[in-house]
């Protein structure tokens, strides 16, 4: 008979020192530790995902707001631009590296990090989670930069 699983939550901080330099893509009762498209440094690490976040674990607000300060309180995705403008963030329409790519489609819009801008300013890589159905997952995209609006 195999033996019991301990079922014994692990705190996330208990792992930051034996995950060091890894990504953690999925957190919940177990860990899933893989490589992505990026590097290991410019996505969510445990120590960053464990800092106080009030966005829904899996969506792709809560992953912009562990890579950029935001306000708690601008809401789904698709509020977002507002809410920047009226708590005076700069907004426009020319991506920077750093700064969050943001589109009003669907139903609760789409917010990502700009990773990367090519020369010429017309493409643009972006970091994401929950795109395309990939709850809990940070995916890499490169896009037309025209196709979004950026919030600084």
């Amino acid at each position: 008979m195999p033996a019991a699983r301990d079922r014994t939550p692990i705190r996330q901080t208990a792992l930051v020192s034996a995950l060091a330099g890894a990504t953690i893509i999925s957190v919940g009762l177990a860990f899933t530790v893989c490589a992505t498209n990026a590097s290991a440094a410019s996505k969510p690490s445990v120590s960053q995902a464990s800092r106080a976040n009030p966005y829904a674990f899996g969506f792709g607000t809560w992953y912009v707001a562990t890579r950029r300060n935001v306000p708690s309180n601008w809401g789904d995705a698709k509020w977002w631009y507002h809410n920047a403008q009226i708590s005076g963030f700069k907004v426009g329409s020319v991506p920077v590296p750093g700064s969050i790519a943001w589109t009003g489609g669907g139903f609760y819009g789409q917010v990502a990090y700009v990773e990367r801008v090519s020369a010429d300013g017309s493409l643009v890589t972006i970091s994401e989670m929950d795109y395309d159905g990939a709850w809990d997952r940070v995916t890499d995209r490169t896009v037309i930069a025209s196709s979004l609006l950026y919030i600084y």
